[in-house]
């Protein structure tokens, strides 16, 4: 079982590899430095972790856009290995970014194949249009 779940996993990058490969950025909130005076009383300037995803595809609609991404690949990134690791790893993202699109995390869903995690859908906040 072990075996397939594993050929499960590299099927899922190797089809994020041929359906696109974008590339996106997890933007974390870095955590405040110790002893900085000005972060103490809320002055200091929000810092944050980019962090690399790749292979990507990303869906988008009207109203809504859905990023993929293989399970290997996120788990990666936020040093988890379950899927309830992510979904809390993925509570703390300020944003995801796409190209030059800055979206926001709405929820996570795990795609599940062979027993084991194989691939997430993040669904993203498509930000509003301004009018000028």
């Amino acid at each position: 079982m072990h075996d397939l779940k594993t050929a499960a996993r590299r099927a899922v990058s190797a089809m994020m590899w041929q359906m696109g490969a974008m590339t996106a950025r997890m933007e974390i909130p870095a955590p405040p430095i110790a002893g900085d005076d000005g972060a103490q009383i809320g002055l200091g300037t929000p810092l944050f972790q980019v962090h690399v995803l790749a292979p990507v595809a990303l869906q988008v609609t009207k109203d809504s856009a859905e990023l993929l991404v293989a399970a290997d690949v996120l788990e990666d990134v936020l040093g988890a290995t379950e899927p309830g690791q992510v979904q809390s790893g993925m509570a703390t993202v300020f944003a995801v970014v796409v190209g030059d699109v800055r979206y926001r995390v709405s929820s996570v869903v795990c795609v599940y194949a062979m027993g084991g995690a194989c691939l997430y859908r993040v669904q993203l906040a498509v930000p509003g249009t301004e009018v000028v």
